[in-house]
C-alpha cells in the first residue's frame, strides 16, 4: 500500500510503478487528488520524467492515468508512473499552482517537456525577479 508521510504537502504517493492498467488500478485509489509524472525507465536503469499532471477535481489521479495508459503516444514512451496525493485537498487552485510550478522548473528539460503542451507558468513569470538585487527580504524575518 501507499507510504503515509508527515510531509506538508503530500499525504501519501507511490513512486516507479510499471505503467500498465493492473498496476494502476491496483495502487490508485479512486477518487485521489494530486500530482503525477509518467516516467521512462533507461537501460541505465535511471527514471526520466516524461510528464506532469494533476488532478484537481472531477477525474481522479487512477483515471487521469488510465486515459493516459489507452493513448498511444504515452503508452509507447513512457514505461512506469508516480503519483503524489496532496494534504489540501478541497483547494483545488493550489494542485494546479505545484502542477504549473514543476512544469515551469521541467520547461528547458527535453525529455519531462516531450508529452506536455504547457511549458511554462504564467504565475511565476509575474513573480519572477530580474535583478537579484531587488530581491525582498523573506516575510518571516
Amino acid at each position: 500500500m501507499p507510504i503515509t508521510s508527515r510531509a506538508l504537502l503530500v499525504r501519501q504517493c507511490v513512486e516507479k510503478r510499471e505503467f500498465k492498467e493492473e498496476e494502476i488500478e491496483h495502487w490508485v485509489p479512486k477518487d485521489m487528488l494530486g500530482i503525477y509524472t509518467l516516467l521512462r525507465r533507461g537501460p541505465d536503469k535511471q527514471y526520466d520524467v516524461m510528464y506532469i499532471g494533476m488532478a484537481e477535481s472531477g477525474k481522479g489521479i487512477r483515471e487521469r492515468l488510465l486515459s493516459h495508459r489507452h493513448s498511444s503516444t504515452k503508452r509507447r514512451i513512457c514505461t512506469h508512473f508516480s503519483f503524489y496525493e496532496v494534504v489540501f485537498r478541497r483547494d483545488t487552485g493550489l494542485i494546479r499552482q505545484l502542477e504549473g510550478l514543476f512544469r515551469h522548473i521541467y520547461r528547458n528539460d527535453s525529455h519531462a517537456n516531450c508529452l506536455n503542451k504547457q511549458k511554462r507558468f504564467d504565475a511565476v513569470r509575474k513573480v519572477r525577479c530580474t535583478d537579484i538585487r531587488n530581491l525582498k527580504p523573506p516575510k518571516h524575518l
